[in-house]
């Protein structure tokens, strides 16, 4: 969308330069600076609403800075979140959330649910409170203890 109405700003700028420009030659030249300070704020705006898009899409795509984004949106909100609720609160492209969230999954750092309602969710245990770390720790040193009382039998 910035693309496209910076394009669309630019487009006016230049039309309205030309223009200027045309009325200099025709001799008709009626507020001439006011018409090349608002082409040449036209075409600036433009150029810039087109590289913050490409710059914000590059700023999304850098992985590690969106990993981290994601995961402390997660834990803000408990560990139970939806792709769109991590892309409203992040900012990054739904999209990228999406293929984040899978990779997340195959790593075995989430998994994905479906709620009553049908919602897909995407569950974080480590982030659902304090003690599930505790819990699971716990528990690998009491299995840990088991085998090697095992092993010594």
């Amino acid at each position: 969308m910035r693309k496209f109405f910076g394009a669309l700003l630019l487009f006016f700028g230049l039309a309205g330069a030309a223009i200027e420009i045309d009325n200099l030659a025709k001799g008709v030249s009626e507020n001439s600076v006011l018409g090349f300070v608002l082409a040449f704020f036209f075409i600036t705006s433009g150029v810039l609403l087109i590289a913050s898009k490409k710059k914000a899409k590059q700023a999304a795509l850098n992985a590690p800075d969106a990993s981290a984004r994601l995961l402390q949106s997660a834990r803000q909100q408990r560990g139970r979140v939806t792709a769109l609720e991590l892309s409203a609160d992040t900012g990054l492209p739904l999209e990228l959330v999406e293929k984040q969230l899978v990779e997340f999954c195959e790593r075995a750092y989430c998994e994905r649910l479906v709620g009553e309602a049908g919602v897909l969710f995407y569950r974080f245990p480590e982030f659902e409170s304090t003690n599930v770390k505790r819990d699971i720790l716990e528990t690998t040193e009491e299995e840990a203890e088991l085998d090697s009382l095992s092993r010594q039998k």
